[in-house]
């Protein structure tokens, strides 16, 4: 996928934010990754090169007015509306809620002995007291706080004036479902330009067996003549690439096209940032922002000449009169429209989400 078009050239380094973490947890074998604090507006889908990329976000009128704090009402709405999407998840299936509450549960486990393990930090607060009475009233618990491990794994952030430790980006499942979690900690090595720890946890899941009919079945291959299978086999796959060619792919962007000198830096950066969290010095800091600084640089001038190169060949194209490639390289240019898509709302203007009445659809009784 490419960036697209940007005024202000200090933001060339952020617009492949999403390409950074798509290789970043690639590299450490996620599924799948709720992401915080994402600030993109209305609602739709990205798709990069390992992960696609689903949001839901305000209208981008809202999102140009900055609000500071958060009123305790709006913490209730919060509340509310998650107490109401829980209860529509049926009991029979499983449920995952993870997030960064900007809440701290405590240790407290004998008042809480449900939804809270033996394993948290730290003291409770105001955002913990909530969450934990949602836990108790639709039967979760917080997963973090069920295991046993080192206490950096434990923590996802760090307060940056007291330089405390705190476990506020939390993975909670129902109580009865908590055998299913192998394992929830925290990976301080996970670089994705956030001062949060990637909290990852690991699932073990059991499809449901589906009884069907067998029917009856072709006769199997007999694969004892191994050596005219393979002679046929490579013939085909000669042929086919001799005639065809290998498939190349039409999406790369200035940060697929430099990878080469990309990774290296990203790797620079990725190392520096676990120095400073071992072992938070002066000296690690200051090795941290050049790494920093290097990784903009090195992504500034990457993006600069992939455009410089990619405009002059849409100008080679247009002056020789070659209308197909001069086109393939503006769709290039623009990139992948976006799939944005709109919920379905009632005459009302409210979001339809069942269909228990014909009045909700809309319909006109005849």
């Amino acid at each position: 996928m490419t960036p697209g078009f940007s005024d202000d050239l200090q933001e060339v380094n952020d617009a492949r934010k999403k390409a950074v973490i798509d290789r970043e947890l690639s590299r450490l074998q996620m599924d799948v990754v709720a992401l915080q604090e994402t600030r993109l507006p209305e609602t739709g889908s990205v798709r990069e090169r390992d992960f696609t990329l689903f949001w839901q976000g305000k209208p981008s009128d809202e999102c140009l007015r900055t609000n500071f704090g958060i009123h305790s009402i709006s913490k209730r709405q919060f509340y509310d509306d998650l107490s109401a999407a829980a209860r529509r998840i049926p009991d029979r299936e499983l449920l995952f809620i993870a997030g960064d509450f900007n809440a701290r549960v405590g240790v407290d486990h004998n008042s809480w002995p449900t939804c809270l393990g033996q394993f948290g930090t730290g003291k409770m607060n105001e955002n913990g007291q909530r969450l934990l009475e949602l836990c108790c009233h639709h039967g979760l618990c917080i997963s973090n706080t069920f295991f046993n491990t080192k206490p950096q794994h434990r923590v996802s952030w760090r307060h940056p004036r007291s330089k405390h430790w705190h476990q506020l980006d939390l993975i909670l499942t129902r109580r009865v479902n908590l055998s299913s979690i192998k394992i929830t900690r925290s990976y301080q090595s996970a670089d994705c330009d956030t001062d949060h720890s990637l909290v990852c946890s690991s699932v073990k899941l059991r499809a449901k067996r589906l009884h069907h009919t067998r029917k009856e079945g072709r006769p199997r291959i007999d694969t004892s003549k191994t050596y005219r299978w393979e002679h046929f086999r490579d013939a085909v796959y000669n042929a086919a690439m001799s005639t065809f060619g290998k498939r190349t792919s039409k999406s790369a962007d200035w940060f697929e096209a430099h990878l080469e000198e990309m990774t290296p830096v990203i790797e620079a950066k990725r190392n520096a940032l676990t120095a400073y969290k071992t072992n938070p010095s002066e000296q690690n800091l200051q090795v941290l922002r050049a790494a920093r600084s290097k990784v903009q640089q090195c992504a500034r001038q990457c993006a600069n000449d992939y455009w410089l190169q990619l405009c002059s060949q849409i100008q080679i194209a247009a002056d020789t009169g070659n209308i197909k490639a001069m086109y393939d390289g503006i769709k290039q240019a623009l990139g992948p429209t976006q799939k944005k898509t709109a919920p379905l709302k009632s005459a009302t203007g409210e979001v339809i989400q069942d269909r228990t009445t014909d009045g909700a659809l809309g319909r006109t009784p005849h």
